[in-house]
């Protein structure tokens, strides 16, 4: 039996190649230049280079590339044209393909060299390499730019948002296989292989790699931002509900991201979404039991189904491209989070989470929203109590707290008063740090 294969779109990453030796896969890289996928993507908003989604984005791979051992920098010109690069990567064999690959993205981003000069990549080459490359012919001929021209048509036409990119080919899904994007997704990839010999459903669970044991010795203050859009003893856990929507007009995000991204990042994100949702309905918790984790999607104005742990992907891959939405979305919190602003327990939280996510209920409706929290324990005459001053002053403050600590979404983490991290796929990081 043949070996499985990644088809790799990506900057080289030594992290993939262990993967594929640890599990038996060949790993392919294919230069492809998408950046029409970025056009705008979320990655460009109103509030400039200097915002708070920027310095998030620019410190966690900081953050990534330290952990793993990564050496990083930005080219003081940056972005530089690729052109030229990605059409001499198209003109080599494979097997010389990777480390050519890793000699340009050392020379771009350790080095500052132009790699869009033909002379700079002759040097290159010929000081690293025993065999003499044609440069110019990988360069200028045609030939080649029809075949960067085709593999990114083929990256686009999986859904490809951005590097890097993987694809897993499975002929059993209609699709032909399986794509994740994201150097954090490299999980994801190794249980896609891994599945090859198993049922084509849900990807086994693959625990994010850590970098320092438990258990927390010292004292932590770990701040959680979240909007509904005890882990140690020694840890106090500071919930901070916040207005999403208040806090990207502050800091110049639409308040509607999706309205202001492509299509392909958009599905790429729904898809996203269902494979966070199997990965944590799947991870052993503490108490050693699984927890599910259940999304209402809706397939059109009508089609309404749910996504429990174990979904079957190819009744997903059939019926096309998911669209995330809700009856009640965009969903309306300013009176949930001011109730729990006056009363910040987790178990509350969770109801309310639960009551919007799961079970589609219109959780700004005051009588639907006593409805949760009575069935959850509590008092529903908080929801009463969450129009007072205290509780609408409580939230502002929030706000403008997450604003000043540099929040550009949620949910979001800060240990101590130290830098903000975002996204629940980075709680691999919180950990380290509060380690």
């Amino acid at each position: 039996m043949a070996a499985p294969t990644i088809e790799c779109l990506t900057l080289p990453d030594k992290r993939i190649d262990k993967i594929a030796q640890r599990i038996g896969a060949q790993v392919i890289y294919k230069p492809a230049l998408i950046t029409s996928s970025f056009r705008a993507s979320p990655f460009e908003s109103a509030e400039g280079p200097h915002g708070n989604k920027n310095r998030c984005l620019i410190r966690d791979l900081g953050r990534t590339a330290k952990r793993f051992g990564v050496q990083i920098g930005f080219h003081k010109r940056h972005p530089v044209e690729s052109v030229p690069a990605l059409k001499l990567l198209s003109s080599l064999d494979p097997n010389l393909r990777r480390t050519v690959t890793q000699l340009i993205f050392e020379a771009y981003f350790l080095q500052g060299l132009d790699i869009g000069s033909p002379s700079i990549l002759q040097s290159l080459t010929s000081q690293s390499l025993q065999e003499r490359l044609d440069i110019y012919d990988g360069v200028e001929n045609p030939k080649w730019e029809t075949a960067l021209v085709s593999t990114t048509k083929e990256a686009e036409s999986r859904g490809a948002p951005f590097a890097p990119s993987f694809w897993i080919a499975d002929s059993r899904l209609p699709t032909g296989g399986r794509l994740f994007s994201g150097a954090d997704r490299l999980y994801f990839v190794e249980g896609a292989v891994v599945s090859l010999n198993g049922p084509a459903t849900a990807l086994p669970t693959i625990s994010l790699p850590r970098i320092r044991p438990g258990p927390l010795k010292s004292k932590r203050k770990l701040t959680f931002w979240f909007d509904f859009s005890r882990w140690d003893r020694n840890l106090k856990l500071n919930l901070s509900p916040t207005l999403l929507g208040i806090l990207f007009k502050e800091i110049g995000t639409p308040v509607e991201p999706r309205k202001a991204t492509t299509q392909q990042a958009i599905d790429w994100g729904d898809k996203d979404m269902a494979d966070w949702v199997s990965y944590w309905s799947r991870l052993p918790y503490p108490d050693g039991k699984e927890h599910a984790v259940a999304l209402k999607w809706i397939e059109g104005p009508l089609k309404v189904r749910y996504f429990l742990p174990r979904f079957d992907l190819k009744s997903i891959h059939l019926e096309g491209p998911l669209r995330k939405g809700k009856k009640h979305f965009p969903i309306r919190t300013p009176l949930p989070l001011r109730v729990v602003c006056l009363k910040k327990e987790w178990k509350l939280i969770d109801a309310i989470y639960k009551a919007a996510w799961a079970n589609d209920l219109d959780i700004s409706d005051p009588a639907v929203l006593k409805s949760v929290i009575s069935s959850a324990g509590y008092d529903p005459n908080l929801v009463d109590q969450a129009d007072s001053q205290d509780a609408r002053d409580a939230l502002k403050t929030n706000v403008a707290r997450a604003v000043t600590a540099g929040v550009c979404g949620f949910p979001s983490y800060q240990i101590v008063d130290g830098e903000v991290l975002w996204g629940q796929d980075k709680l691999d990081q919180v950990c380290d740090i509060i380690l």
